[in-house]
This record gives structure tokens, sequence and C-alpha cells, in this order.
């Protein structure tokens, strides 16, 4: 109690205590008045954000279009889903694979060929999808791998050719690798 009365006293003898209390005091409330104007600024500016993306959302739910989207690209869901191949099981994707390339080895007449299949890898983003990759090796001329490349393109189902090296040996030589998707048939 002592010292609040000495506080006082000091207070009411020295003109500077008080106008350098008050200065401080000034500072602090000017401080608060700064926050306060800043916490304002960014509610208005979050404010306005929202009523844009509001304003685009609303402009987005008057669009027609969306049924006529959906069946759109139900049909290009359809059309991609013809281009895959279809197997009851993993195993018969790669004998499947395995028994189209060979023939289409022996339609172009590559000779001296070696084809290796790759374990079948599942699809990390659909379920029920499978890849299949295989590796050609062998000797050719330029009619007989134009010929089998023709029967890829040809094909319905999809056969990605993922690489292709030829090599300038005498009879020339080639490795092909290649990946289908497979469509588990449910």
């Amino acid at each position: 109690m002592a010292n609040y009365q000495n506080l006082i006293k000091e207070l009411r003898n020295n003109a500077r205590l008080r106008i350098g209390l008050g200065m401080i005091a000034m500072i602090l409330a000017s401080y608060i008045f700064l926050l306060l104007d800043e916490y304002r600024q960014k509610l208005q500016t979050e404010h306005q954000t929202l009523v844009k993306r509001l304003a685009q959302l609303e402009g987005v739910t008057q669009q027609t279009q969306w049924n006529q989207r959906a069946t759109d690209t139900r049909g290009l869901l359809v059309q991609l889903e013809d281009k895959l191949w279809r197997a009851n099981s993993k195993g018969l994707a790669q004998a499947n694979l395995q028994a189209w390339l060979d023939s289409q080895i022996k339609a172009a007449a590559i000779t001296e060929t070696r084809l290796t299949m790759e374990s079948t890898v599942d699809s990390t983003k659909y379920d029920n999808l499978w890849q299949v990759s295989a590796q050609i090796n062998g000797n050719f001329t330029a009619t007989s791998l134009d010929s089998l490349l023709l029967a890829f393109t040809k094909n319905p189902q999809w056969v990605i050719v993922d690489r292709l090296e030829i090599y300038r040996t005498k009879p020339a030589k080639f490795l092909l690798v290649v990946t289908a998707f497979f469509q588990a048939h449910v």
C-alpha cells in the first residue's frame, strides 16, 4: 500500500512522469488500433475472396449443360473401355497378350525372336485394371518390322509401344517393349 501511495505522490509532483506515462498509453492505444485495422483488412480480403468464389459457384449452377456433359463423358468412358483388353485373371491377361504377340510376330515373318513377358502389374488408381508388358527381341527386315507395328495400330485393343531400339548389325536386330492394359472381365 505504501508503494501505491508513493506512486500517486510521484505522479502528482512529477509532470514529466505524467507526460511519459501518457505517451506510453497513447503508443499502446495506437498499436492496438493498428492491430485491429490489420485484422479488419484481413477479414475484408477473405470476405471478398469468398464472395467471388460464391459468385463463380452460382454461375456454374446456372449452367444447364451438366447433363449433356455427363452423357458425353459416359460415352467417352465406353469408348475408352472398348480399347482395353479383357481377361478373367492376371494369368490369362498375360497369356492372351503373349498368344496375340506370338501370332503377330509369325504373321510379320520376323525371325529368331525371343518374347519375354513381364510380371502383370495392378493399377494403382483403378480396380480390376492390369498392366501387362512384354519385350520382343529378334532379327528383322524393314518390311517385317513395319508389318508388326502396323498390326499394333490396327488392333482394336490398345498395344502401346514403350520402346523400340534398332541395332545396325548383320542381320538387323531390334528390341521392342510393349504394354497392354487389361480390364477384369466380370
